[in-house]
């Protein structure tokens, strides 16, 4: 299958770039009606770019044929929507890897799903692995992409444009990736059920500093200091669950005319750990999570001993609640009144405004999860349940920080949002969005 852009969506192409607002082919061209498809052919993302070697050295292993399958998995069954509602027909390539694909990979992260038969994704492989990370990576990507493009279509211009490097994707998975990966696959199971723990609380361990190379110094220092600072998994679950409840009416980051499907859309109270309550259906992966860890807490003895001290923290360690908390008022802080001097995302229409909503709260399904995991994986001493936490907090940072990093990049702001996201490929060999 060709993974290369079509004579349209081409990076700076005149035709393109006199399509004017970036979303305005999206009516025309989102979805596929009823032709068959049949895969995807990727627009450009870093990975299909040769300038990014590091990916496949960090143990990225790509498979179309299974990202085809899962293309044809989604367009061919009944799948939900933005407004918790399933239906059968007209894709959507937003959708598919903003929130489809994403809940599909932690569906079988967790063991509550299978791939789309013939494939296999064994996560205790590195083969596996990599191919799981790959997905992840294509996730985060493509929503920078959709994001990028609707800040710009619904708030102006965007003054931050600095374009992606190899560099930056070989430091962030050296420092944010690669010692969780590897204690995954190959570490004893005393060092899974540890760094599990760990996670709750730091991204990584404190991991040796890399051989000095020029091109990756200054690289290197930024990372390290955003390493250093990042939440770990109950600090970015307060930090989502604080940005969903902020972008919800009456906040003045709410759009002016759209409104969530549902009231209320999302209720959760920051000074209890890990509370959140969705209007959209709760994925298996968080309700399988959600049913361990009671189980886990009606244990009692010596589990319930390590619970309270994974919860509460060792002498020197931050409670989780205070913590969450923390990461909560940072939250507020930076979306309760807007930000200073301009608006992020008032602007949206009712559309693009579901989706923000639909990918917030998945995000915070998989935080919830991941801290339950965790949780129940060091009370239980579960190194099974430790490894597939691991994998999965891996893997959603994994899409989250390229993201981050792929928000920056301004290379497509010329072009339709239909030109920058991958294509559905129909049976007929022609592509849409």
């Amino acid at each position: 299958m060709s993974s290369t852009l079509d004579s349209a969506g081409q990076r700076g192409a005149p035709e393109a770039r006199k399509a004017g607002s970036r979303l305005n082919r999206l009516s025309a061209d989102a979805a596929c009606g009823n032709a068959e498809i049949t895969g995807i052919q990727l627009a450009f993302c870093p990975w299909e770019d040769n300038g990014f070697p590091s990916l496949g050295h960090h143990g990225l292993v790509p498979n179309h044929g299974l990202l085809d399958a899962f293309a044809r998995e989604y367009a061919n069954n009944p799948h939900l929507t933005n407004t918790g509602a399933m239906r059968d027909s007209d894709p959507e390539m937003q959708d598919f890897f903003l929130l489809w694909l994403h809940n599909r990979l932690f569906n079988i992260v967790s063991g509550a799903e299978s791939p789309p038969a013939p494939y296999q994704l064994d996560l205790s492989t590195p083969e596996g692995m990599g191919t799981a990370q790959w997905l992840a990576h294509l996730i985060g990507y493509y929503a920078a992409v959709w994001l990028r493009a609707c800040w710009i279509e619904f708030e102006g211009p965007r003054n931050a444009d600095v374009p992606m490097r190899d560099r930056w994707f070989s430091v962030l998975y050296k420092r944010n990736f690669d010692k969780a990966r590897e204690v995954a696959l190959n570490g004893s199971d005393a060092e899974a059920i540890a760094f599990s723990r760990g996670l709750l609380r730091k991204n990584t361990p404190q991991m040796a500093r890399p051989q000095r190379i020029t091109t990756l110094v200054r690289a290197d220092r930024l990372i390290k200091k955003l390493n250093d600072r990042l939440p770990g998994d109950v600090g970015i679950f307060g930090f989502n669950a604080g940005f969903l409840r902020h972008i919800l009416p009456p906040s003045l980051n709410a759009p002016t005319d759209a409104t969530p499907f549902s009231e209320p859309y999302y209720t959760g109270d920051p000074n209890i750990l890990f509370d959140a309550h969705f209007a959209l259906p709760e994925v298996p992966f968080l309700t399988q999570a959600r049913e361990t860890y009671v189980a886990t807490r009606a244990i009692g003895g010596a589990v319930a001993s390590r619970l309270d001290e994974a919860i509460n923290g060792r002498p020197g360690e931050i409670g989780l609640l205070a913590r969450q908390q923390n990461w909560d008022t940072l939250a507020a802080a930076l979306y309760r009144v807007g930000v200073p001097g301009a608006t992020v995302y008032r602007g949206f229409d009712q559309a693009q405004y579901d989706r923000l909503l639909a990918w917030t709260s998945y995000s915070v399904m998989h935080n919830v999860a991941g801290g339950y995991n965790a949780l129940s994986a060091y009370a239980t001493q579960n190194a099974h349940l430790a490894r597939q936490h691991i994998t999965a907090s891996t893997l959603w940072w994994t899409a989250i920080l390229t993201y981050v990093v792929g928000c920056v990049d301004g290379r497509d702001d010329g072009l339709a949002l239909s030109d920058t996201l991958a294509r559905f490929i129909t049976a007929e060999r022609t592509t849409c969005q």
